[in-house]
């Protein structure tokens, strides 16, 4: 295998689906685990330079693509509850016998998953990275939209796909080079089901009632043009929640959504190790 080079496991979750899992290995016995989750539209192969670089650096970086996203073919778009896909990367990590040292970095649509883990304490998740959180989005159905869902809901048990309500693929990048390869990615979901957006209200109702305040150490990193999310809403979300010398916020200017593809000197994987350390 080439120094941080990539494997790709196939993890079997408790009701029998095959989860694809990349796993970026350090050239050297690794410091900690980091079990990433992507966005509603990407997938691992989205985040590869950036997981590269963090196994360069001596972190194992496990990445799973998320049930019905990248390379699961199988129920293309679809879950059936936020805890079939928790318990999905409950899975994962068994399958690695991960000790308690380990970050979860959520991307996008993923935080909503990773905020509800840390309402629930994980004895083994020792900080948490959050890039550009899809907790609270500046997108999302109108009245009739809605309306659509809920008829599907009726009619089609939810299994009737409809598009995801992000505009194209300038609002993830400013360059042309990524809107390019996100527009031909025949990897990328443009569609989920009703069932999925429906699930995906339930995990924000969920994360509207939590309580507590959270002691896990957090590094919430935003873009400065971001378009999908609110920024500034997003902010006090955090400082709401997480106990606040735990707490690192950074924005990264002239930034869209994904700062995979516009941080071009890749400086938030530099901020990301800092705070590792």
């Amino acid at each position: 295998m080439n120094v941080c080079g990539c494997t790709v496991h196939e993890i079997i979750a408790p009701d029998g689906y095959v989860l694809k899992t990349r796993v970026f290995e350090p050239p050297a016995p690794y410091k900690c685990t980091i079990i990433c989750l992507h966005g509603i539209q990407s997938h691992c192969d989205w985040y590869v330079e950036s997981s590269r670089r963090l196994a360069e650096a001596g972190y194992r970086v496990i990445f799973p693509d998320r049930r019905g996203s990248g390379l699961n073919e199988q129920a293309r778009g679809d879950m059936q509850s936020a805890r079939q896909l928790i318990t999905d990367i409950e899975a994962v990590h068994s399958y690695f016998n991960s000790p308690s040292n380990v970050v979860v970095l959520s991307i996008s649509w993923g935080a909503k998953l990773a905020f509800v883990m840390c309402a629930e304490n994980y004895p083994w998740i020792s900080k948490m990275v959050f890039i550009t959180p899809g907790i609270l989005s500046r997108l999302g159905f109108g009245f009739f939209k809605k309306t659509a869902v809920v008829k599907n809901l009726i009619l089609n048990h939810g299994k009737k796909y409809m598009p995801i309500p992000i505009p194209g693929p300038e609002y993830f990048s400013k360059y042309k080079k990524w809107q390019d390869y996100i527009a031909g990615d025949k990897y990328a979901l443009t569609e989920c089901t009703a069932r999925f957006f429906l699930n995906t209200s339930k995990i924000d109702r969920q994360i509207s009632k939590i309580k507590q305040i959270f002691k896990i150490p957090c590094f919430l990193l935003l873009a400065q043009n971001d378009r999908i999310i609110y920024n500034d809403r997003t902010k006090n979300l955090f400082r709401k929640y997480f106990v606040n010398e735990k707490l690192v916020i950074k924005e990264y200017a002239g930034c869209e959504h994904t700062l995979e593809f516009d941080d071009k000197d890749f400086i938030f994987v530099d901020d990301i190790l800092r705070f590792l350390e």
